[in-house]
C-alpha cells in the first residue's frame, strides 16, 4: 500500500465478523445481572451497537475495530436494559457506573483514534494522561453512587460500616460540588446520572450531536472531577492523584 493511500474497509464483513465480539461481552455483562435476563436479549441490544460502530468507524485512523467497536457495543447493551426496564432501581445504579464509564472510554478512544500514527508525547505525559483518564472513571462511579435513590450505609461489619460511611461522605460533596457546576455542565450530568437519559436523548435536548454531546460529557466529568479535588483539598485520594 502507498503512503497515504486511503484505506478502504466492507462494513457488511466488519458486522459478520465481530458478532462473536457481541456474543462475548453480552456474556461478560450478564454475569452481573439477574439470572432471569436472557443473554439474548443482551447480544440483540450489542449488535445494534456492533452496526452503529461499523457505520462510524474510519480505518485510516489507525485504529482495530474490535477495540473501536468495544465500548459502543457495551453502551448498547446498557441503554438497552434502561430502555425497556429490566432491572430495578438499585440494579440499574450500577449498570448506570458501567454506561457512563463505557462512554467516557467511547469518547477517549475516537480522540485517540482521530489522531492516528505513532504516539509522540513524552512518557511523564502518557502517564499523566493514563492518570487523569483512571480519575475521571473514579469520578464516573462516585457520581453513580450518587444517583442511587434512598442509598444507605451498611451495618453488617465494621469494615462494611466504614466503607460505607466513606462513600455517604462522598455522595454529600458531590452534591454539594454539582450545585456549583456551570448550568450546561450540571444538566448534562444530572441528565445522564440521575434522570437516566442517554447522551443522544441530551444531544437532541440541547440541539447538539452525539458525538459532540459525548465530547461535552467527558468534559463534564473532568470538570467535576477538578472541583472534587479542590473540595476534598487531597491529592492522596484516587480521584485527581498527579
Amino acid at each position: 500500500m502507498t503512503v497515504g493511500a486511503t484505506i478502504e474497509v466492507d462494513r457488511r464483513a466488519l458486522i459478520t465478523d465481530h458478532q462473536g465480539l457481541v456474543r462475548a461481552i453480552a456474556h461478560k455483562i450478564s454475569r452481573k445481572l439477574p439470572r432471569n435476563l436472557e443473554v439474548d436479549d443482551l447480544i440483540a441490544y450489542g449488535m445494534v451497537g456492533l452496526v452503529e460502530a461499523s457505520q462510524r468507524f474510519d480505518p485510516n485512523g489507525g485504529a482495530r475495530f474490535s477495540s473501536y467497536s468495544y465500548y459502543r457495543i457495551q453502551g448498547a447493551i446498557y441503554d438497552g436494559l434502561r430502555k425497556f426496564g429490566w432491572l430495578n432501581r438499585s440494579e440499574y445504579a450500577h449498570v448506570r457506573a458501567e454506561r457512563g464509564a463505557s462512554d467516557y472510554l467511547t469518547y477517549e478512544a475516537d480522540r485517540h483514534s482521530s489522531v492516528g500514527g505513532e504516539d509522540k508525547r513524552s512518557l511523564n505525559e502518557q502517564v499523566k494522561s493514563s492518570a487523569d483518564v483512571i480519575a475521571n472513571l473514579v469520578t464516573v462511579f462516585v457520581t453513580s453512587l450518587e444517583g442511587i435513590e434512598g442509598f444507605e450505609p451498611s451495618h453488617e461489619g465494621g469494615k462494611e460500616i466504614h466503607n460505607q460511611a466513606e462513600k455517604r461522605q462522598m455522595v454529600g460533596i458531590v452534591r454539594e460540588v454539582l450545585d456549583t457546576m456551570k448550568e450546561q455542565d450540571r444538566a448534562i450530568i444530572l441528565g445522564f446520572y440521575f434522570a437516566d437519559k442517554t447522551l443522544k436523548e441530551l444531544g437532541d435536548e440541547m440541539g447538539i450531536s452525539k458525538s459532540w454531546m459525548s465530547r461535552k460529557h467527558a468534559q463534564a466529568i473532568g470538570k467535576l472531577r477538578e472541583m472534587l479535588e479542590i473540595r476534598l483539598n487531597d491529592t492522596t485520594l484516587v480521584i485527581g492523584s498527579r
